[in-house]
């Protein structure tokens, strides 16, 4: 996995158009093979069509089958795959009357302009995962979910005794089912997981 941090500074920025994906700041990573894309949802995973837009919460992956790209992200949501292009808007901005209703055919200026320039630093987070086979043996989804959440050590004072090989309060598996949830209940755990 390629781990990747952008810190972008920006003073008034204006870029891109409301409308039009091409013109915004975009990252874009052209693949060599075509394949199909599928992305997280809310408790899921769902297939999605190229050329259109869709909006993962945290990972993409496209794959034929023997070899996928994954894309790991951060709060950038709006990716499209055009061609052998994978593609995520990380940024837009411009003072603009523009916005208008999507439910017309022209879209037509709003009564008074929006300023949505750019302004300040941001930081993006996004991880790029090749791999071998299809999206869910790769194991993208708790990739995404470890990335997202990585651990956290927390320093403990001197213990006696023999640490076992491997010590989990909990192991689910294979990698297809991801668990969502785990809630302390009465003798045990409950466990809410999607397959």
């Amino acid at each position: 996995r390629v781990d990747v941090r952008l810190l972008l500074a920006f003073d008034e920025a204006a870029i891109g158009d409301f409308f039009d994906d091409d013109t915004k700041l975009s990252v874009s990573w052209p693949l060599a093979f075509d394949g199909t894309i599928h992305h997280d949802i809310a408790f899921g995973a769902v297939p999605t069509r190229p050329g259109r837009p869709f909006f993962p919460v945290s990972w993409t992956d496209v794959s034929d089958g023997v070899r996928g790209f994954g894309y790991l992200t951060r709060g950038t949501q709006r990716h499209r795959v055009l061609g052998r292009t994978l593609s995520n808007v990380v940024a837009w901005g411009d003072d603009t009357d523009r916005i208008g209703n999507r439910a017309e055919s022209v879209p037509r200026p709003w009564p008074k302009a929006f300023d949505q320039r750019l302004r300040g630093t941001h930081l993006i987070e996004y991880a790029l995962l090749p791999h071998e086979g299809a999206w869910v043996e790769s194991g993208i989804v708790s990739e995404a979910r470890s990335w997202n959440a990585p651990p956290f050590a927390l320093e403990t004072g001197r213990h006696d005794g023999v640490l076992p090989e491997a010590l989990n309060a909990l192991s689910v598996g294979p990698a297809a089912i991801v668990p969502t949830a785990v809630l302390p209940a009465p003798g045990g755990v409950h466990v809410r997981i999607y397959e």
